[in-house]
């Protein structure tokens, strides 16, 4: 058993939008509650149904317990063709209060970037066992491309002509319409910082962002320099999960030799990029460029299987940023 209580339960808070053009119910629930408390470490999955018992939509969610100590680096990549475009991470894992009995077979490791779950790296192995601590560095299995800062937008002042947004429409409802991007990956690093790929609701025309903010509907356009006719464009970033569906897809308009699309968003602080797909291979940073010194967040995720249990309970999480990214000699020479 991993849950007291109950897996499934009718959420019963919730609030009308106040003062918007359009028109919304807020809904919130908080975990755990009365109702269902977690028993077991590890990851949960939280669906949201509607009253057709349609998913509406699903997050995952971490509980862990700390029983490890972890230390972490991240480096420019030791590999001098990708120097210049990836990050490299090393990092050891000592226990707390626990013995390892079986390291290599009992210790699972997953590594996400910037919260992204659909590009985790897992099955990672120590290369050194000393005492207790296992010891990670793997050139190969531990190297990211270190991407490009996400592009952003921020219509807190529905009505405002800011950074990226070139004019707003006061219809019906709001129309936001932002500068048309183009692609980087041949353009040097631009240090322009941003809280990569997440958002934050917020509103000035209200105190309370939750039913104050309104929606606005936000248009995207990008100026590729090679346009395919089977390669997809997808807008790209927490807001929607970091996914790829029909509903986050651009299209090209061949008028204008610009990919299109517009999307609803609650007033807020966006980021978002460009992600391509084309015969099924997405590509995260064609289009944007991977450059070594781009701020990044990784979360570094220890599992372990209890003697006699079937599960992994997660007894650690690391969370380190390449704001301050190493020479990829450092590590060697000691924090």
């Amino acid at each position: 058993d991993f849950i007291k209580g109950y897996d499934d339960q009718r959420i019963t808070n919730f609030r009308s939008s106040f003062g918007t053009k359009q028109s919304y119910t807020n809904y919130k629930i908080e975990f755990p509650n009365e109702k269902t408390k977690f028993l077991k470490t590890g990851n949960y999955l939280l669906e949201i149904f509607d009253q057709k018992n349609e998913i509406v939509f699903s997050r995952k969610f971490l509980i862990y317990e700390k029983k490890t100590k972890i230390n972490s680096i991240i480096s420019s990549s030791n590999n001098l063709k990708n120097f210049n475009s990836h990050q490299n991470i090393k990092f050891s894992v000592s226990p707390v209060n626990l013995k390892f009995k079986n390291p290599k077979e009992d210790i699972k490791i997953v590594i996400l970037q910037n919260y992204q779950w659909n590009s985790l790296v897992k099955d990672i192995k120590p290369i050194f066992i000393i005492n207790d601590e296992l010891q990670f560095n793997d050139n190969i299995k531990l190297e990211f491309e270190g991407g490009n800062e996400f592009y952003f937008f921020d219509t807190k002042d529905a009505l405002a002509i800011s950074n990226n947004i070139t004019f707003v429409e006061n219809n019906e409802l709001y129309q936001t319409y932002l500068n048309t991007n183009i692609e980087r990956n041949n353009y040097p690093y631009n240090n322009k910082q941003d809280i990569n790929g997440d958002f934050k609701i917020r509103t000035l025309s209200g105190i309370d962002h939750d039913i104050e903010s309104d929606y606005t509907r936000v248009h995207f356009s990008l100026a590729k320099n090679k346009i395919n006719k089977n390669e997809q464009i997808y807008i790209y970033g927490k807001f929607n999960n970091f996914s790829f569906s029909n509903e986050n897809m651009m299209v090209f308009n061949p008028s204008l030799e610009i990919y299109e699309g517009n999307f609803l968003f609650k007033q807020g602080f966006y980021n978002y990029k460009y992600v391509s797909r084309f015969d099924g291979e997405v590509s995260v940073n064609k289009i944007s460029g991977s450059h070594f010194n781009t701020e990044n967040s990784f979360q570094i995720l220890i599992y372990h299987k209890p003697i006699g249990e079937i599960f992994y309970a997660l007894i650690g999480v690391d969370k380190i940023s390449s704001f301050n990214i190493s020479s990829s000699i450092e590590y060697q020479n000691g924090r």
